[in-house]
């Protein structure tokens, strides 16, 4: 077995950038060894290299490695492998495939990255910002004779964009606000989405499986915001069916002007991204509450249920509306809204022990 060790998780479209690079450089297991990370369990070597646990990591030695997925991939093309070199056989070429990848990084998927990571807000200013995007992304396309950047291939920079784009793919198929990409972008993006590498490490049902688990897919927001009002509008009601359901440590309680949760405390150093993600989350449902943090590292998140009716949608201050089967149906709304903010956050504090910062700090 190789002492180069990678440490790796799956579901994190970093990793699946290098273990395409790993497929098409036909890099063997005693060449390179892959473990798998347990976020509940960190490997000490992980550890000793990066207390942050970020991945994908590269060991080269006990104690010794590097992070950053493109500058793995170029330590690929220098390992001894018998597929072809993913940067190019020359210098220039390498150099060149550098500047691409940085600048389609940079100009592509910075907005790409923006819509399709669940715990973005997709405002319709970050979805204009696609067509700056395509516009880069179609620019150096015009340049290419062939299917790939790569070539007939895919190369550095197609396995770059890989990932995202099969993100994009994936949440453009479930949100119709995305637009379909236009020009040589939608046959490029089609192409490397359906590539059988591609679609090996991150094909629709594993980019599905990773949306999931951060409960914030658009299909699953647009859900949440729905206007579709309870039979019974009375929180307490709503909370208490809510604290009957589910079985994890976090109890809500209701009382006159607001709803209290008590949360128990996360691992060490991962508060702030945790109340990021709960933030997140609440501005994704226009869901006002308060946060604070006890000398044990617990939390308490406070909603209030005064305040709110004027969060939803992003809708300006109305005058008080005195028709009373109006009102009743703003209540209905806003129970709808904080019961399902509730009922998420119930979830993702379920989840975070086998997801955590470590990966989650990636979409923030």
């Amino acid at each position: 077995m190789s002492t180069i060790k990678l440490y790796a998780n799956r579901e994190c479209p970093y990793v699946q950038r290098v273990l395409i690079g790993i497929h098409l450089r036909n890099i063997t297991p005693n060449q390179l060894d892959i473990e798998w990370i347990d976020f509940n369990n960190p490997p000490v070597g992980l550890v000793a290299i990066n207390p942050d646990w970020t991945v994908p990591m590269m060991e080269q030695s006990p104690g010794t490695g590097f992070d950053d997925s493109l500058h793995i991939l170029e330590y690929l093309d220098n390992i001894p492998g018998t597929g072809p070199k993913l940067m190019g056989a020359t210098a220039f070429h390498c150099t060149q495939s550098r500047f691409l990848a940085h600048a389609l990084c940079r100009g592509f998927l910075t907005p790409v990255k923006a819509v399709v990571y669940p715990f973005g807000h997709l405002t319709n200013q970050l979805i204009r910002s696609l067509d700056e995007g395509f516009y880069i992304l179609n620019h150096w396309l015009e340049k290419l004779q062939t299917p790939f950047f790569g070539g007939h291939h895919l190369g550095y920079v197609d396995i770059a964009l890989a990932s995202f784009v099969a993100k994009y793919q994936v949440a453009q198929s479930l949100d119709a606000r995305l637009p379909v990409p236009p020009g040589k972008a939608q046959t490029y993006m089609n192409s490397l989405f359906l590539h059988p590498v591609v679609q090996t490490y991150c094909g629709r049902d594993r980019v599905l499986s990773a949306m999931e688990k951060m409960f914030l897919t658009p299909k699953s927001i647009q859900d949440a915001r729905n206007d579709s009002p309870f039979s019974e509008s009375d929180f307490g009601i709503q909370i208490e069916k809510l604290n009957k359901q589910n079985s994890t440590l976090l109890q809500w309680q209701k009382f006159p002007t607001e709803i209290v949760g008590n949360l128990p405390a996360v691992r060490a150093g991962e508060t702030a991204v945790f109340v990021q993600c709960l933030e997140a989350l609440g501005h994704q449902l226009h869901v006002l509450f308060s946060i604070t943090i006890s000398q044990n590292g617990s939390l308490t998140l406070t909603i209030p249920l005064s305040g709110q009716k004027n969060a939803q949608h992003g809708d300006t201050p109305q005058p008080q509306q005195e028709n009373q089967l109006r009102e009743q149906k703003q209540q209905q709304k806003l129970t709808h809204r904080v019961v399902n903010f509730v009922s998420l956050a119930e979830e993702f504090l379920a989840q975070w022990p086998s997801f955590g910062s470590a990966h989650v700090s990636r979409f923030l």
